[in-house]
């Protein structure tokens, strides 16, 4: 690949910090078609066969092969129930499952059973993190690793200690279950097993009990062996306060140990130090704080850094999160003359000092931009050669940072500002160069530094001795305490020891919990949250160091425990595929990453994807539907306290980004009203609606103010989730305008508003027909574009993956949809046609003469679903005139939330190969032995829009549901014959079981906590008739119903409310 080609296939991402993806390898065309020809589509290489082929070159000659050539095994093996994965070997290479509560930060649990990667201290710095927000971790997956020493080891009689990860020589297997893992260890020469269950309090409705700071180990040893062995398990702890903000001169760490009969713990706490006597510090000189209209002394070469320093009120919007000190500062991201972010980057040159004497033991400066060494980077010369260096960190953010010069104090020195990196992120930002006798760091107080807190370990077993060591080197049966405040490695230890008789098993039980509460002082987008200062963690409410944490789960260790594992059977006692259970659940994990956080104020917030762009942005949470089934207090929140909150405008507008996107997104409040509409649903009764409905009957009438002829087509200028406004006639945005409308209908028949009853019906009456009319090619919607803006991006006669985004959003929330059935199907069906590729990755190279750009979210030989194909031609217009190349390379990408919308849209529309077959390529494309399986990429890691994935299993079960209306639906999709699913509410949660034929159906409702009240249940069957009969039970008693039958539907209405409790059903029998 070209040079040229590496440049255009990565991009700035429109979030708000610039972001872009580097490209890794890939095949050239005349490669592809020679692998094509004898080749099928194998999407992982390990344990799976080829699901589609062989293909030879012909068939690539239209990119995308119009017969899937889908192998018959493999569509078999898509609807039957399977086995579950369990992985080994170089499958636990890049295994991560996030475990550690909800909003408590980012805790990996490995394949081999360590914790790593540890992001609690809110420092998003270190290899790991660097470049996240492009996407990087789908080409290139994070290594496992840890900033800290923790780990559990296992002591057989008085052999070494052995460690219980890939470290300790053992046979591993793994099993996720996400919240739920568990791991087997053996090793035949020593005839010990150990079976292993890892998870985190994780229990749906219940957000208190689900947002805990801690991860529980149970170890379950088994001797295999003919004798008596002893066993003791070690848990091991580093102290790492003060280890990552610059402070450790001013934090003593201080660990502690208790011991009792029954358990041993160990915390690793701190305490801030009191300031050193006062030193002889010699005055601090400012050597440039680029405030002048030139760079004073300093020489510019090249075309980066402009005629003078940049100013602050001259930043683009993209550019907010830069934090200069005062109103100048150098920039070499060159848009003075109103460049787009790609063609800024573009600039190169050197700016270089005059000469000075080192006079001082540190220099310190600010700097942000890209993270290319040796390109974009400040660099010290001493003697013309370069001592020392800095680079970005593919932030806007400035951060402080020094170098240490006490080695050449009295030498002469120049400072050199260099970018020589034309592609993304190829930009430097320096400020505020001043000697000091000391480094420069955040002006903050002490306790209040995100590395500021503690973390603890407790070992337990019934029976056992347990011992611990706070760091001394001598294990205590007794309770310690030992303080550092040196830079020394502080390591603690607390283990318990017991006898295993022959053919017998022991259970050990180990928490890990961690209280690290501060976000510091706030950067970047967090710093505009109107939240009361200090920043906090919520769990900071409840606790106030890590030791309560374990103390109050230890205490409720039972019912957490118990419950935890209730969500995980109920979850998996199904008849669904395990692999469709596995994938459609996973990318809920995001809110226990640093994608998701709860502040002490009781607020959720939520990036995209980790540390990406800001403010629970509407139209990429539009497509989450799992948290709002599992934990709808989050998304009931951000209804009420933040779109008609202090998002909310008296027109209407609601601000699509909260504090950070002051204006609004057409397709983000479109979805707002749907998914107040749904939230609504998961409530027991219409007070919550009745609360906010002034503001959502204002947004409905701020929506159809867009709509002026009122035909229920958008006018005018839409801006969307591809970050760009669009101007014509776009059927998905329109469709999702009527979805909002539909929703809207039916919320105010609820909280009985005839007013706004009366102006929606006739758009619903004559919108549908319009949209058809005007944007119905005959086999797919496009969009009609405006020609008095040929200047505006969009796909115009393309096959887009949203196109009946409107529809497919009904029934994942339970209605049926606006459109015309017969052609939404249509437009499913090419979207199934002409977008999905074995071979996505090969399809965006290809494309890169037509359409420039897309990021790495199908590798080379990965099948997917493309975001837009041009099967009528038009590609060479999309991108409009005078606009960047990242605006229109989304549509040469697969992003996984739109691939599910659309998955789960085809399946309710009774496509269910095509349906599954693309949430099974995505599943394969997340196999482990390509990337970690918990981790779905787009812009950043555990992206939010990937919550999608639930939607199809919502449709997938035929579900629908309203708490107020006490009713609720199934209609399954996959063998409805004999199907068994969960299912959530508004109080609680079970499971829905149906067996079916021609003469009969038996459906049963178990509530398996909580509570579900219900007056009515509907139910499809092809054999429903007016005069089928009905029994319905509860337990014994028998609740008088009648049917109503409407085609295949079939409601039964109870003539009393039937209120089920914890371990009671409903049971619902047909006779045809």
């Amino acid at each position: 690949m070209s040079a040229m080609e590496a440049r255009v296939m990565s991009h700035d991402c429109a979030c708000g910090d610039g972001h872009e993806c580097a490209p890794p390898q890939i095949l050239t065309r005349r490669q592809l078609l020679a692998s094509a020809a004898a080749a099928s589509f194998v999407p992982v290489m390990h344990r799976l066969e080829s699901v589609a082929g062989p293909f030879d070159a012909q068939d690539y000659t239209t990119l995308v092969p119009p017969d899937k050539k889908l192998n018959p095994d493999w569509v078999n093996s898509l609807t039957e129930r399977g086995e579950p994965d369990i992985w080994r070997g170089d499958e636990l290479r890049w295994i991560g499952m996030p475990v550690g509560g909800i909003c408590c930060g980012q805790v990996y649990l490995g394949g081999d059973g360590r914790l790593w990667h540890w992001d609690i201290f809110h420092s998003a710095d270190g290899s790991d993190l660097e470049g996240i927000t492009t996407g990087k971790h789908y080409a290139n997956p994070m290594v496992p690793g840890s900033p800290f020493e923790q780990a559990f080891y296992l002591r057989i009689g008085d052999d070494e200690r052995r460690a219980l990860d890939r470290s300790g020589g053992w046979d591993m297997e793994f099993r996720g279950e996400y919240p739920i893992a568990r791991i087997k260890y053996s090793d035949p020469r020593s005839q010990i097993r150990i079976e292993t269950e890892v998870l985190s309090p994780y229990i749906p409705l219940d957000v208190g009990s689900s947002t805990l700071p801690l991860v529980r180990f149970e170890y379950r040893v088994c001797n295999d062996s003919d004798l008596a062995v002893d066993v003791e398990l070690i848990g091991t702890l580093e102290n790492p306060a003060g280890r990552f903000h610059g402070f450790l001169d001013r934090i003593e760490r201080v660990n502690s140990t208790s011991v009792s009969t029954s358990n041993a713990k160990l915390i690793a706490n701190c305490r801030e130090k009191p300031l050193s006597p006062a030193r002889d510090l010699r005055p601090e000189v400012v050597f440039a704080d680029f405030e002048a209209d030139d760079y004073g002394g300093f020489t510019a070469t090249g075309t980066a850094f402009h005629t003078r320093p940049y100013r602050h009120d001259e930043l683009p919007e993209r550019y907010r999160p830069a934090n200069p000190r005062g109103r100048g500062f150098v920039n070499t991201h060159n848009a003075h003359s109103g460049e787009d972010s790609v063609e800024a980057d573009k600039h190169v040159g050197k700016l270089t000092s005059p000469e000075f004497a080192i006079e001082r033991k540190h220099i310190n400066f600010l700097i942000g931009g890209g993270n290319h060494p040796g390109k974009t980077c400040i660099n010290l010369l001493v003697d013309g050669k370069v001592v020392a260096s800095e680079t970005g960190r593919n932030s806007l953010t400035l951060r402080a940072a020094h170098f240490d010069v006490a080695e050449h104090e009295g030498k002469r020195a120049r400072l050199e500002i260099v970018d020589d990196e034309t592609g993304g992120w190829g930009h430097i930002t320096i400020d505020h160069i001043v000697f000091s006798d000391e480094p420069a760091r955040e002006e903050i107080d002490v306790p209040l530094l995100p590395d500021f807190g503690s973390l603890a370990i407790q070992v337990s077993c019934q029976g056992a001795k347990h011992s611990a060591d706070p760091g001394t080197g001598n294990s205590m049966a007794e309770s310690s305490s030992h303080s550092d405040s040196t830079d020394f490695r502080v390591v603690g230890t607390a283990s318990s020891r017991a006898r295993i008789p022959a053919g017998e098993s022991e259970t050990f039980v180990a928490y890990v919990a961690w209280f690290y509460p501060n976000y510091g002082l706030p950067k970047r987008e967090l710093s505009w949250l109107q939240e009361p200062r200090p920043l906090k963690r919520h769990y900071s409410t409840q606790f106030q160091h890590a030791g309560e944490v374990i103390d109050f789960v230890a205490q409720n260790d039972r019912r957490l425990v118990e419950e935890t594992r209730l969500w995980n059977q109920t979850w998996y006692d199904s008849t669904l595929p395990y692999w469709f259970l596995d994938r459609t659940f996973i990318p809920i994990d995001c809110l226990a990453t640093a994608t998701a956080h709860r502040f002490a104020s009781g607020r959720f917030y939520g990036w995209e994807g980790v540390y990406c762009c800001a403010g629970t942005c509407q139209h990429v949470w539009n497509y989450a539907q799992a948290a709002a089934r599992i934990f709808p207090e989050f998304e009931q929140y951000l209804r009420k306290e933040i779109d008609f909150g202090i998002s909310w405008h008296e027109d209407g507008s609601i601000d699509y980004r909260a504090e950070h996107g002051r204006h609004i997104a057409h397709d983000g409040l479109a979805g707002t009203i749907a998914r107040t509409y749904r939230e609504h649903t998961m409530r027991k009764d219409n007070e919550w609606l009745k609360s906010i409905w002034p503001r959502v009957k204002q947004s409905v009438r701020r929506l159809i103010a867009e709509d002026p002829n009122r035909d229920g087509l958008l006018e005018g200028g839409q801006y969307n989730t591809l970050d760009a406004t669009w101007f014509g006639k776009i059927s998905w945005i329109s469709s999702l305008y009527l979805a909002a409308l539909r929703t809207a209908l039916e919320m105010a028949k609820d909280v009985g508003d005839r007013e706004l009853l009366g102006e929606i019906e006739p758009i619903l009456e004559r919108g549908p027909r319009t949209i058809v009319e005007q944007t119905f090619n005959g086999e797919y919607f496009e969009m009609v574009r405006d020609p008095n803006h040929r200047e505006a991006p969009g796909h115009g006669p393309g096959c887009h993956i949203d196109q009946v985004f409107g529809d497919s959003y009904l029934r994942m929330i339970g209605l049926p949809g606006n459109l015309d059935p017969s052609k939404v199907r249509s437009a499913l069906q090419a979207i199934w046609k002409h977008n999905y590729t074995p071979d996505a990755g090969g399809y965006m190279k290809a494309m890169q003469s037509i359409i420039k750009g897309g990021r790495w979210y199908a590798m080379p030989g990965e099948g997917g679903l493309l975001m837009t194909s041009w099967p009528k031609g038009g590609a060479q217009d999309a991108k409009g005139e005078g606009n960047p190349d990242w605006m229109v390379g989304y549509f040469n990408e697969c992003m996984n939330g739109f691939e599910y919308q659309a998955a789960a849209h085809m399946i309710a529309e009774g496509m269910l190969t095509e349906g599954l077959a693309i949430v099974r390529t995505l599943h394969d494309r997340y196999h482990p032995a390509r990337r970690n399986p918990y981790n779905e990429i787009e812009c950043s890691d555990h992206y939010s829009r990937s919550m999608a994935a639930y939607g199809a299993f919502l449709t997938a079960c035929g579900f629908e549901y309203h708490g107020p209306r006490k009713h609720i639906g199934f209609a399954p999709n996959v063998h409805p014959e004999r199907f068994k699913a969960p299912f959530t509410s508004a109080a609680g949660w079970g499971t829905y079981e149906q067996t079916t034929d021609d003469r009969a159906m038996r459906a049963e409702i178990r509530i398996a906590y909580g509570s579900l009240d219900l007056k009515s249940v509907s139910l499809q069957s092809p054999h429903a008739n007016e005069q089928c009969t009905v029994t319905v039970l509860k337990g014994a008693e028998r609740i008088p119903a009648r049917t109503h039958v409407e085609g295949d539907r079939i409601e039964v209405h109870l003539e009393k409310t039937a209120s089920l409790r914890k371990g009671e059903r409903l049971m619902v029998s047909l006779a045809f």
